[in-house]
């Protein structure tokens, strides 16, 4: 059997499963015809198995047959003997190629539905703990904290975002991995070469302005790099990102963020624009 690696029909085929499981754990719908795509890919993987098993019994059924029923007996052995042969010759690496396919595209014609699910779920998060509302009381990340200089509301708004954390990453994790199927590069914090790109994230993350965009891009160049002023906020990545520029979380699909991206500087490409280079001094 070939190797299994990431782009192999196997390595396809492990991915998209798992896809499908955290989509089942999150507590989201798994429609049928994904469904009948597993129960093939399932059939399928004891194929080779279960050909060799039909060869044994073939063969052997060429020693016991009443004369009269050997020619049949025969021509079983004989197709059992091709499927053995195919198995074990490439056609496993075929049909598993196939079957990789089919539950790919049965995968991506619910890509819309299930983002929409994600971002309502992951939004619903954000409303019933209250983020946008703590997010304006939350300390700066980029000074040194001092724990006498917390406010009630400060450790509020901690707090709050402590306890989401979790569950918005489960449904960021899922977010990402499904736009990656459907050909988006993994959507996340770039480094001060892509800030096109990062400000087009803002806009997946909330309804940023032109300004509050290009913050949000700084952020997430100091967040890529690893700096120090960022270790707080790479904790809270990427949810926290909007609340330090002084916009509110409200996850979109990254088509809709692509028209968030246009409506805020018309006339201008989207992901990928780079503008005028705005530094790295995060703070």
């Amino acid at each position: 059997m070939a190797a299994q690696t990431i782009d192999s029909p196997q390595g396809r085929i492990t991915r998209m499963g798992s896809i499908v499981r955290s989509l089942r754990r999150l507590g989201f719908e798994i429609p049928a015809d994904v469904e009948a795509e597993l129960k093939i890919i399932e059939s399928q993987s004891t194929a080779a198995g279960d050909a060799a098993t039909a060869l044994r019994v073939a063969r052997n059924n060429l020693d016991s047959v009443p004369a009269a029923k050997f020619d049949s007996a025969l021509a079983e052995f004989d197709k059992a003997a091709v499927r053995a042969f195919a198995a074990q010759n490439g056609d496993a690496e075929i049909i598993r190629n196939v079957t990789a396919t089919r539950l790919e595209s049965a995968i991506v014609r619910h890509y819309g539905d299930w983002m929409e699910q994600i971002t309502n779920a992951y939004n619903a998060v954000v409303d019933s703990h209250d983020l946008n509302k703590h997010g304006r009381n939350l300390p700066d990340f980029g000074g040194i904290l001092r724990v006498l200089d917390l406010s009630s509301a400060h450790t509020a708004a901690i707090e709050a975002w402590k306890a989401a954390e979790p569950t918005l990453s489960s449904y960021w994790g899922m977010y990402v991995r499904l736009a990656e199927l459907n050909g988006y590069e993994r959507i996340g914090p770039q480094t001060v070469d892509s800030s096109g790109t990062n400000m087009w994230f803002a806009c997946v993350l909330g309804e940023a302005n032109w300004s509050q965009a290009q913050q949000a891009a700084v952020v997430m160049a100091s967040i890529a790099a690893g700096s120090t002023a960022s270790a707080e906020v790479r904790t809270l990545s990427p949810h926290v990102i909007p609340a330090i520029v002084g916009y509110d979380l409200n996850l979109t699909t990254p088509g809709n963020a692509t028209q968030r991206r246009s409506q805020i500087q018309p006339g201008l490409p989207t992901v990928g624009y780079a503008p005028t280079h705005i530094g790295m001094s995060y703070q």
